[in-house]
């Protein structure tokens, strides 16, 4: 098992795709943002962060995947970014299916050291309380109303 995963960590196309998918999750949520006027919450920009994350880490390994240590350091780290990817992507779910209590507030709760909501206000500044959900006409099977 493990000799597959460092055998898949040395194909550059692997690490494309991740580039690449990111980079359509992070427009794709910039689409909603800003074409559909519909805004992030907290924990979106979390995600935000996550998904940025695995692209940073996907680009780096692309040009160290030749590199044994580097290479499965890199896989051990995507790996824990995507458990938190996947822990957050949970947490909206569940905020906005009413499975947990939210207590979101409007700052990150990000260190000093790291306020990307304050360096990249466009893609990481939080415009909703966690929970709201936009009703979507476009999309809905019910003929309005």
């Amino acid at each position: 098992m493990l000799h597959h995963a460092a055998a898949l960590g040395k194909h550059a196309g692997f690490w494309l795709t991740i580039i690449l998918v990111g980079c359509v999750l992070e427009g794709v949520a910039l689409f909603y943002q800003y074409v559909l006027d519909y805004g992030p919450c907290v924990l979106c920009i979390h995600i935000r962060i996550w998904i940025l994350a695995l692209i940073a880490l996907a680009v780096l390994a692309l040009f160290l995947r030749r590199y044994r240590i580097p290479n499965l350091l890199l896989q051990i780290l995507s790996l824990g970014a995507a458990a938190a990817l996947l822990e957050r992507s949970w947490m909206v779910f569940a905020v906005e299916r009413n499975l947990i209590e939210s207590s979101c507030e409007m700052s990150t709760g990000l260190p000093s050291w790291f306020a990307v909501d304050q360096w990249f206000p466009v893609v990481f500044e939080p415009w909703e309380l966690c929970g709201y959900t936009p009703t979507c006409y476009w999309a809905s099977p019910w003929p309005k109303a």
